[in-house]
């Protein structure tokens, strides 16, 4: 049974088998004590019952916003677990530490195009040939892989549904608000309760009392039946 977790110190102990073997790209222990320090949530490795270290996983996370980057910078596995998927267990612990904790948007790994079983790896992990890169004349260039993350297709998804409904939008007759019929049109006249008089409306209807018309009656002890009603409005 392997179990996937952080890397901590006594781990350094643990991992002289993998350090002695020439296949793998070492470094020195300072680098990966620094290395745990600042990336503690990129650091992680693969134990065995026993505690033993099968292999380990170093990586950290660059830009910001929609560049936010998880960068792995080496995948570390024993000779006798290299055939097993333990790396595939290690890189998606990895990515689901970009994805739901430091919010990446996307993966990148290097590799050579000498070393074919470790870009086809990556490929069978959804990961694509982004870029080559040449560091210095002469020497091999390098290849960028990557893989976005579901913030990044979540993103994407968003930004073709609105082309989509802007392409839709092409389509619909615009209309010109400026040449509908205005009120003054269908003869109807709006009024207020701040009005001193009524205005009319068209045809000689009679006006809608205003709120002083109602006051000025009172006032006078008028008969209020000789406003108009409500009725007087209905055809």
């Amino acid at each position: 049974m392997t179990t996937i977790r952080r890397f901590c110190c006594n781990d350094i102990l643990r991992i002289s088998s993998l350090l002695i073997d020439f296949q793998n790209d070492t470094k020195n222990l300072w680098r990966y004590m620094a290395h745990l320090a600042v990336w503690t949530n990129c650091f992680h490795v693969a134990a065995a019952p026993g505690n033993r270290i099968m292999g380990y996983i170093i990586g950290h996370v660059r830009g910001k916003d929609i560049q936010k980057n998880g960068h792995i910078n080496s995948v570390i596995l024993g000779a006798e677990y290299r055939r097993t998927d333990v790396i595939k267990k290690l890189m998606c612990r990895f990515e689901d530490v970009n994805d739901k904790i430091e919010k990446a948007y996307s993966m990148s790994a290097w590799t050579r195009p000498s070393s074919t079983h470790v870009t086809q790896a990556y490929q069978r992990l959804g990961y694509v040939i982004y870029k080559q890169v040449q560091s210095q004349p002469g020497k091999e260039y390098r290849i960028e892989l990557r893989k976005p993350l579901p913030a990044l297709l979540a993103l994407t998804e968003y930004v073709a549904s609105i082309q989509k409904s802007a392409a839709n939008m092409e389509g619909v007759p615009y209309q010109d608000m400026t040449s509908w019929p205005s009120a003054e049109d269908d003869g109807i006249y709006w009024t207020s309760d701040d009005d001193e008089t009524s205005v009319p409306s068209s045809g000689g209807e009679p006006s809608v009392p205003s709120h002083q018309d109602v006051t000025n009656v009172l006032a006078e002890g008028g008969d209020m039946t000789k406003l108009p009603s409500a009725g007087d409005f209905v055809n």
